[in-house]
């Protein structure tokens, strides 16, 4: 009864009410809520002072409009002390609340010891805020961070033009390592519309733009120049798998399934396995398709939608990292023609690698 006075949908106060109204906040309809009487809000103070660390009660009391919860709920998100999940459930509100004040106090937790997940979490939701102060302490510590978080860093820096320029800026004055950044990492770059930028990744990378029919055609042919040469050992090829594959792909049930399943993959003709690791974008499946996003906040962001909700969603990206963004942020989203799997991935493979690799990508499956 309480939530239906509320107005709060009924789809939201079904089951568990308070999580339900956490959820129904988020929803469009809910965004310029408030109580409509005093006594609600007195109740969920009440609750809290009896829980403080209580995460859904300072994320109730934080979206309707309490100042002290708000408060409190940063001080928690960035307190040591505190529970991990809490820390992380309070972090992300951050981004629901689209809250600048938050990101003085983010900031800090890069640079410091701090676990990784929560790192993460607080890059995650300084992405979602175009101010310079982020984009310049990112670059400041970069060389101090975890290798998952550089991997990270280097695809929020890209993400927002002033971001990328002061990135490449800095890597033009040799103040930043240019060696770190992949080619499919760049490529956003282009988006951007700029030709300094473009510029700037051609002086220092060259040419990344996408490999011709014909050039892919003569990789094909020399990679199978060099399988023919010899034999692979299954071995050594599964270290490689796991290195070079694993992130997206499973095979005998070891690996994620952000693209397709290898074990039942056509893996035993050759030609058909080469032919889709040098040129992945040649056929892509529909439920594999990515997605160019670009948001209201000014980023450039390219996934495959893994998780949907009624108000949001997540993308994963190449290297299986994970965004939500608010669907009320998108200014523009579209199919991408180009496959999430990077098209260079034997070019770092030496001839007997590449034997190796395959013949782990072609073996029977071990006994049960």
């Amino acid at each position: 009864l309480l939530w239906r006075m509320m107005g709060v949908p009924e789809n939201y106060w079904s089951g568990n009410a308070l999580n339900g109204f956490d959820q129904g906040l988020q929803d469009s309809r809910m965004k310029n809520f408030e109580p409509p009487d005093k006594k609600i809000l007195d109740d969920l103070k009440t609750l809290l002072k009896q829980q403080p660390n209580d995460p859904l009660f300072l994320r109730l009391l934080s979206k309707i409009g309490d100042a002290e919860a708000r408060r409190h709920a940063i001080q928690l998100s960035v307190q040591p002390g505190i529970a991990v999940e809490t820390r992380l459930n309070l972090i992300s509100l951050a981004v629901e609340m689209n809250d600048p004040e938050w990101i003085a106090q983010l900031l800090p937790l890069f640079g410091r010891v701090e676990p990784e997940v929560i790192q993460l979490a607080a890059l995650t939701a300084l992405q979602s805020f175009d101010k310079p102060e982020i984009s310049i302490r990112l670059v400041d510590l970069y060389s101090k961070l975890s290798p998952n978080l550089q991997i990270r860093t280097r695809s929020a820096l890209l993400s927002r033009k002033t971001w990328a320029a002061l990135t490449l800026q800095c890597i033009d004055e040799g103040k930043f390592p240019a060696k770190d950044f992949t080619i499919d990492e760049l490529r956003v770059v282009a988006t951007h519309q700029d030709r300094k930028l473009d510029d700037l990744v051609r002086k220092h990378w060259g040419n990344i733009q996408p490999a011709t029919p014909g050039e892919k055609l003569a990789e094909v042919r020399r990679f199978n120049n060099d399988l023919r040469a010899g034999s692979g050992d299954p071995i050594k090829g599964k270290v490689l798998f796991t290195k070079h594959c694993a992130a997206c792909h499973q095979l005998f049930g070891e690996g994620t399934k952000l693209g397709p399943d290898l074990t039942t993959a056509n893996r035993h003709d050759r030609d058909y396995l080469l032919v889709s690791i040098v040129d992945p974008s040649a056929v892509i499946r529909r439920e594999y398709l990515s997605y160019t996003i670009n948001t209201l906040d000014g980023r450039k962001l390219t996934g495959m939608i893994v998780e949907q909700a009624p108000e949001k969603f997540t993308i994963s990206d190449a290297k299986n990292q994970c965004t939500v963004i608010e669907k009320n942020q998108i200014e523009s989203m579209k199919e991408s023609p180009t496959s999430l799997m990077p098209e260079n991935i034997l070019k770092e493979l030496k001839p007997q690698e590449l034997r190796d690799l395959f013949g782990y990508l072609q073996s029977k499956p071990p006994p049960k």
